[in-house]
């Protein structure tokens, strides 16, 4: 094993390398880099006041535009303005035409990050093109009539930071749907996870082909969840927060920040690339198998967990600039340490070589859309 020692394609300067990193959220704060620009569509049916992402939302001061009604409305918000995140929560409106999921598959081709639950596409839309861009192929649809028990929804990872790092989130094992509305019915979907993108939990306690219910992919940047967030209104862990509130907590710092990488509950067998601004941590379950090249990179500091394996044949390179890519600092950063510092020393030289100061690290945003927090 090679450690701290940069591979080739960094010496070339690929701004490609970007695409491949995963960056995952945290809440540790170090500095904010840049104001979040949040689109919500939250149409919830059992008025709850806030409803549980806002709930999450407010919870840590976030600003975001908010739609509860319309999805024509929502769709024009799309398309005035450009979003850092973009919620929808669709659990009500019909969805019977593509133009939305046209303008959301737009935005994560683009880079954008997007949060989706969705039960109302209806069955012409289930092949349109955002479900492959968010690694997912529909398997079964389970309708849960009002008072009826929905199926509990498993965390087949449940190490991974979505359920356990700003909150500790239970498993939803008690879901009842509570809409009493005209319809009163509710909508879990199976779907199966396309290779490269990481199933978390899903209807059956262990990992089964079809049985996903959260699945995360691009880079971190995309959470596509199989269940309404309404069926679980319990509080297990009895912290006096609603589990479902604080899975949306998670879930919106995960796919936001870019402080701490978690990489876990993976099996890699070609070419891999993992970054964090400050610190990764690899493990558990985190394997290299034969033929496979994996590259490391953070700003502090690489942590290796307990089950982390490379196997013969396979290649691990890690890089660490030796400072958090979220602070300044007097010193400079070693050109080539990160795939981020590459692109802002090409920008700026005297980042690399005399302080990383204010105006690099406002880069690390306006750059390389990395959020700091």
């Amino acid at each position: 094993m090679n450690y701290f020692i940069p591979p080739p394609m960094f010496a070339g300067h690929l701004l490609w390398m970007k695409s491949l990193v995963l960056f995952i959220a945290v809440f540790f704060a170090a500095q904010t880099c840049a104001a979040e620009s949040i689109l919500v569509f939250d149409d919830n049916p059992i008025n709850l006041e806030p409803s549980f992402v806002s709930q999450a939302m407010d919870q840590f001061g976030l600003e975001y535009t908010l739609e509860s009604v319309s999805i024509e409305r929502f769709a024009e918000y799309l398309t005035a303005s450009e979003w850092d995140l973009v919620i929808m929560n669709n659990t009500v409106v019909d969805i019977r035409f593509s133009t939305v999921l046209d303008l959301l598959n737009t935005h994560v081709v683009s880079g954008g990050r997007l949060i989706i639950y969705s039960a109302y596409h209806s069955s012409n839309l289930i092949d349109h093109e955002l479900w492959g861009t968010l690694g997912v192929d529909f398997v079964d649809t389970n309708i849960v009539p009002y008072r009826g028990e929905a199926s509990p929804v498993y965390w087949w990872e449940d190490t991974h930071l979505i359920f356990t790092y700003l909150r500790s989130v239970p498993e939803f094992l008690e879901n009842i749907n509570y809409w009493d509305g005209a319809e009163a019915w509710s909508v879990q979907n199976s779907v199966r996870a396309r290779q490269g993108f990481q199933a978390l939990g899903g209807y059956s306690e262990t990992p089964s082909e079809g049985t996903a219910a959260i699945v995360v992919g691009n880079s971190s940047k995309t959470v596509y969840l199989g269940y309404a967030d309404f069926i679980n209104q319990a509080d297990l862990d009895a912290d006096s927060i609603e589990d479902a509130s604080e899975l949306w907590m998670n879930l919106i710092y995960f796919t936001s920040y870019c402080n701490v990488n978690m990489v876990s509950g993976l099996a890699e067998t070609s070419s891999a690339f993992y970054e964090a601004c400050e610190t990764l941590d690899v493990g558990p379950g985190f394997t290299a198998k034969d033929g496979a090249s994996v590259f490391l990179s953070s700003g502090r500091e690489i942590n290796f967990k307990p089950g982390f394996l490379i196997e013969k044949g396979a290649t691990l390179s890690a890089a660490v600039c030796g400072q958090s890519l979220c602070e300044t600092s007097a010193s400079p950063m070693p050109d080539g340490c990160h795939s981020c510092v590459v692109q802002i020393c090409d920008i700026d030289p005297t980042c690399c070589g005399t302080e990383f100061d204010q105006s690099c690290l406002d880069k690390v945003y306006n750059v390389c859309n990395l959020i700091c927090e």
